[in-house]
C-alpha cells in the first residue's frame, strides 16, 4: 500500500508472500554494489550481503545511515505534501559490532545489579538455561565467559545506538528544514530490548524488562509544546488507533487498542491500565550461539508464554509447561525475586491469571495455560 517503497535485507527473500518480490534484491543491496562492495553470501539463485558483512562497514555505508539518507531525500521531493512515513531501522541488532565499536569505554558504561547474574533456582528454566549458554559462549568474537567480554559486547551495542540516533537526528533536521515540523506528528519507539548481559542474557526472546519495555516518544505539535512523562501503562496495541485519532480518521470496527489521545492532552490517565504480553516461542532451528542445541533446548525455547503487567506494577508470566514467574516491580524492578510460590501471594496470582484468562477470551487467544 505503500506509493514508495525502500528495502534493507534480503535475508528473508524465500519467504516473501509474493513469488514475484522473491527474485528481486534490495535498494541496500543496489547501493552498496553501486559503491564497489561484493555480495559475500550465495542464496542460489544470487549473491547477497550478510548482515555480519554490512555490519562491518564504515558508517556511510550501513543500514541506518542509508535509510536515513533515503528518508532525508524523501522528505526534501515531498516537501508540501501530506504524507505518512515509515522507517524502520535494523540497529541496533545481531551482530552487534558496527563502525562505532570503540566509542564507548567498556570499563565505564553502566549497568545494573543484574548484569551478569544468573537466574536463581526457582525462576523458569528457559531463562536459566538461556544464562547457561550465554555465559559459556563465544559469540560475535567474544567471550561471554568473562566480564570483560560482555561488557565489550554491550559498549558496542551502545555504538549502534548512537548509529541510530545520528540517523534519526538527520531525518528530524529535514523534517524541520521542509518547513513541517509543525504540522507533523512523530513516533519514536522499537519492536523489543535486548538484554545485553542482565540476568545472564543477550538477545531479546525473553519476559524480562530489559526485552519487553521499549521507549516511546510522542511528538504532537498541536497538542502541547513542553515535554511531559506519563505514567502508567501503555501498549503498542493502542499506537494506531491513537494516531488515527489524531489524524482525524475513523476507527475501523474490529481494530484492536484503543485511542489514548485524552492521555495525550492531559484529560485522562493510564494509571488504571494492564498490559498484555504474547511470546509464542522459536519454531525454527536457532542460530548462535545454539546451534547444537539438544532437543530439550529446543523444547524449551519454543514454549509459548503469555504475561500481564498490572496497573500496580505486578507481572505475571504463565507457561503450561515451565516455572512460573512473579515479579513486584514496585519493589524488584530488576526482577531478582521470583514469587510465584510465595503462599501470602496466590490470591494476587489467581487474580492476575484470571485478567491473562479474560484478555485470551477477549482476542480469541487459545494458548493453554496452567489453572490456578
Amino acid at each position: 500500500g505503500f506509493e514508495h517503497w525502500v528495502s534493507l535485507d534480503d535475508q528473508y527473500r524465500a519467504h516473501l508472500s509474493k513469488s514475484e518480490y522473491r527474485s528481486r534484491l534490495s535498494d541496500y543491496h543496489h547501493f552498496l554494489v553501486g559503491h564497489g562492495f561484493e555480495p559475500d553470501v550465495d542464496q542460489g539463485d544470487a549473491k547477497v550481503f550478510s548482515r555480519p558483512f554490512a555490519a562491518k562497514l564504515d558508517d556511510p555505508y550501513t543500514k541506518a545511515t542509508f535509510v536515513g539518507q533515503q528518508t532525508v531525500q524523501w522528505l526534501r521531493e515531498n516537501a508540501g505534501q501530506p504524507f505518512a512515513c515509515y522507517v524502520n531501522m535494523l540497529e541496533p541488532h545481531m551482530p552487534f559490532t558496527g563502525p562505532f565499536d570503540e566509542m564507548y569505554d567498556p570499563d565505564a558504561i553502566p549497568t545494573g545489579p543484574q548484569f551478569l547474574q544468573k537466574p536463581g533456582e526457582n525462576m523458569s528454566l528457559v531463562n536459566r538455561m538461556l544464562a547457561e549458554y550465554f555465559m559459556q559462549a563465544e559469540w560475535e568474537g567474544q567471550d561471554l565467559s568473562t566480564e570483560a567480554g560482555c561488557r565489550k559486547m554491550r559498549a558496542q551495542y551502545l555504538g549502534l545506538v548512537t548509529l541510530v540516533d545520528r540517523a534519526v537526528g538527520a531525518i528530524l533536521d529535514a523534517l524541520e528544514e521542509s518547513g513541517q515540523a509543525d504540522h507533523t506528528i512523530v513516533v519514536f519507539t522499537s519492536d523489543h530490548g535486548d538484554m545485553m548481559g542482565d540476568h545472564g542474557q543477550f538477545a531479546k526472546g525473553v519476559l524480562y524488562e530489559e526485552a519487553v519495555r521499549v521507549p516511546l516518544l510522542l511528538r504532537v505539535p498541536w497538542l502541547q509544546r513542553e515535554r511531559r512523562d506519563i505514567g502508567g501503562n501503555f501498549s503498542q496495541i493502542d499506537l494506531v488507533p491513537t494516531l488515527l485519532d489524531l489524524l482525524g480518521e475513523r476507527v475501523p470496527d474490529g481494530l484492536q487498542g484503543q485511542s489514548r489521545v485524552p492521555v495525550l492532552k492531559g484529560d485522562e490517565g493510564l494509571e488504571g491500565e494492564d498490559v498484555f504480553i504474547e511470546w509464542h516461542g522459536v519454531h525454527r532451528r536457532p542460530g548462535p550461539p545454539f546451534t547444537t542445541a539438544d532437543e530439550e533446548t529446543q523444547r524449551l525455547l519454543g514454549l509459548p508464554w503469555r504475561t500481564v503487567i498490572s496497573a500496580d506494577r505486578w507481572k505475571l508470566n504463565l507457561s503450561a509447561e515451565d516455572q512460573c514467574e512473579l515479579f513486584d516491580l514496585n519493589t524488584d524492578p530488576h526482577e531478582a525475586t521470583n514469587r510465584f510460590n510465595d503462599p501470602d501471594q496466590q490470591q494476587r496470582i489467581r487474580d492476575l491469571s484470571g485478567r491473562i484468562t479474560r484478555w485470551q477470551q477477549r482476542t480469541g487467544d487459545t494458548v493453554s495455560l496452567p489453572e490456578l
